[in-house]
């Protein structure tokens, strides 16, 4: 009968115990997996021929494919040049979504008037309040605009957003929640307006009156359906929609949602029906 207590056997108990947990994974994958893994096509009789070196590279190449908690900090990480430029986009597109989402401290101190427009002005953009004539922006556009309070502020309501060239993403548009008096909203060149931000212009569909998204190129036919919600819209500019097909009969069906609208822009004209009633908009908002 065999020692169990001699020192070879203490020696490979205690190997056993220091063996990691990669390479007990390693040794015990089934020849099978192996196989399905790396592809390979070979009987079940010339794997069992391998050497044990060549069943631990196997393992360890799929280990590789496959990371584990054990193996993801040795991973090899792919550091080609698409792959580097899809992590900075990912990054970037991180970042907008945590400076832009909804700041619920600001809307509890400012309001939802003041801290919308606060939020417009900090990205680049244009407000308009309904008690002064003049748009108010940075002071880095136009040194001698009015400074804003970060505070709350009575009797003050929004009636103008310009956000031409501002790049929102779609968790930014939750700022502008509880604004009831925007007639106006601007939201020329920019590539980030697809679709599904269209949508949120919901939160404006009893007030707003003219909208202009010309040179939106992620705009489709298919959100352009949406502006049927938008039953008091009176003006209407579509100019150099890109990505929309059949411009002319997209146009048809947006002038028939919105009867009492007036479609602008080259991708389509306004009926004859549209040019007998225009709507009458003030001044400022054609400037």
């Amino acid at each position: 009968m065999a020692n169990l207590t001699g020192p070879r056997c203490l020696f490979k108990r205690f190997f056993s115990k220091r063996m990691s947990t990669t390479v007990r994974r390693m040794l015990h994958q089934s020849s099978s997996q192996r196989s399905t893994d790396l592809n390979f096509d070979q009987s079940e009789g010339q794997d069992k021929k391998k050497g044990f070196f060549d069943r631990m590279l196997d393992s360890w190449t799929i280990s590789y494919k496959r990371p584990t908690p054990e193996t993801k900090w040795t991973t090899y990480q792919d550091l080609s040049l698409p792959q580097l430029v899809e992590d900075l986009q990912k990054s970037e597109q991180k970042r907008k979504v945590s400076q832009q989402s909804f700041d619920q401290q600001r809307y509890q101190t400012m309001g939802p008037e003041m801290s919308a427009a606060q939020f417009v002005i900090n990205h680049g953009g244009k407000i308009k309040f309904y008690q002064f004539k003049e748009w108010i922006s940075s002071l880095q556009e136009n040194p001698t605009s009015m400074i804003l309070p970060e505070t709350r502020m009575k009797d003050i309501k929004v009636e103008g957003l310009d956000l031409s060239g501002v790049q929102l993403v779609f968790e930014a548009y939750r700022n502008f929640v509880s604004l009831e008096h925007v007639r106006y909203i601007c939201i020329r060149d920019t590539e980030l307006f697809d679709d599904f931000s269209l949508t949120q212009l919901w939160l404006f569909r009893d007030s707003l009156e003219f909208l202009d998204i010309s040179n939106c190129g992620t705009l489709t036919a298919r959100g352009l359906a949406w502006l049927h919600h938008l039953e008091n819209l009176k003006c209407l500019r579509l100019d150099n929609l890109k990505s929309v097909e059949d411009p002319e009969i997209v146009t048809e069906l947006v002038c028939d949602m919105l009867p009492n609208c007036q479609i602008q822009g080259t991708i389509g004209v306004s009926p004859s029906h549209h040019e007998e009633t225009k709507p009458q908009l003030s001044n400022q908002y054609l400037t």
